[in-house]
Parts: structure tokens; sequence; C-alpha cells
């Protein structure tokens, strides 16, 4: 099974489906995600089919994946994080950053390590202190646990790696994205690693539904 039959299936969230994404985010692979805020919350972290996409609900967001970015909304420009907290939520998650892209009202400023991690370069602290803490962070190049690049904007909550065709498993996408996109919370990093593959599977209970008597 791929994803094509799965979205015209009419299913929602339902619990087979969180069963069968925990095998599918190691192997399924998409171009983007794009993050919204608000949309479908609450319930907690749940895997869902909403309006033809398949996302990933989270305590406050929605998490949608597709092979094309024109699968996808126009997204919203949303406020930037500053620089020190995106360094900060690379370094909780273990993410490494190659390059940063920056912005202030009236500057743009990029730096870039050229394949190394930049997320703890003494010389960012120079630039942030030279000015004045007033640096917002549009784009990050981020490292997948693949080892594959991740292109991050923070303005529009979108990721996806570089080249128009090119592909990332579910795993790298959201495990990458999410943390750096999103404030995540320690407690909701576990839940995340864990419905991406990266914790203790809980045993499968698929449902069937009852067949009718001859």
């Amino acid at each position: 099974m791929d994803i094509k039959p799965l979205l015209d299936s009419g299913i929602t969230d339902t619990e087979n489906l969180q069963h069968l994404m925990r095998s599918a985010v190691g192997v399924w692979k998409a171009h983007v995600c794009m993050v919204v805020e608000g949309r479908g919350a609450g319930g907690g972290w749940r895997w869902t089919v909403d309006r033809g996409r398949l996302a990933l609900r989270g305590p406050n967001f929605v998490a949608y994946i597709a092979g094309s970015r024109k699968d996808l909304d126009f997204p919203e420009e949303r406020e930037v994080p500053l620089l020190a907290e995106v360094r900060e939520r690379a370094n909780r998650h273990g993410i490494t950053l190659t390059s940063i892209r920056m912005m202030t009202p009236n500057r743009s400023i990029g730096y870039d390590s050229r394949g190394e991690d930049a997320t703890n370069d003494p010389q960012l602290d120079g630039i942030s202190e030279a000015l004045g803490q007033e640096e917002g962070v549009v784009e990050a190049l981020a490292v997948t646990p693949g080892g594959y690049a991740l292109r991050c904007n923070f303005s529009t909550q979108t990721a996806g790696p570089p080249g128009a065709r090119a592909l990332l498993i579910y795993a790298d996408l959201l495990g990458t994205a999410l943390p750096l996109l999103r404030p995540i919370r320690e407690g909701d990093g576990v839940v995340l690693r864990s419905l991406l593959g990266g914790g203790p599977v809980p045993p499968v209970q698929w449902s069937q539904p009852t067949l009718p008597e001859a």
C-alpha cells in the first residue's frame, strides 16, 4: 500500500491508521511539510487524513505532508523566532544546522558553515551582539538523522529538502522539521519520537468490522 489509496479511502483518524503509520513513517516519502497553527488541534498526537491530505496532529498545530508544494495551501506569513530560540531548539533536540539566514528590520544576514555544524559557532554570538538581539531567523538548513539536507522556513512554517523532486522519508522530514519550527516540550518530544519510530512500539491491535452473517 502507498499514500494514494489511503488518501482516497475516506478514512480520517482511525486507530488502524495510527498502526499503519508506525510502519509507513520509515518507508513513505514526501517533499514538503507545512505546519498550521491551531487547525484541528486538541486530543493529543494523532495521524489523520484531513481535506485529502495526510497530516500529523499535535497539541496545538497540524503538520501536513505532501509530495509537492502545490498540493498544500498557500502558507501564511508568521513572526519568526530569534536566533537564541532557534539555537536552543537545535541543541535540545540534537539537530545540526549548517546554514542560517537572519533578518533585522532593515538587514538580511546569511551565515553558512560549508557543511559543518554552525549552531554554536562563537561568530554567531558576535553577529547577534552586533545586531542588538533583534535578529529573527527566517530560514535554516538542517541535517536529518539520515544525513540529508532539510531547508526549514520559519516565516512560512514549511520544510523540505533542496531540489524540486527531492524526497525524504516521513520520519526524517517531520522528526527534524517539527522540533526546529515549533517549541516542542520535552514530553511532547518523547511522544513525537515514538510516533516516528524512535521509541517503544505498543502492541498492535487492529480493529476489524464485524462480517455480516450468511
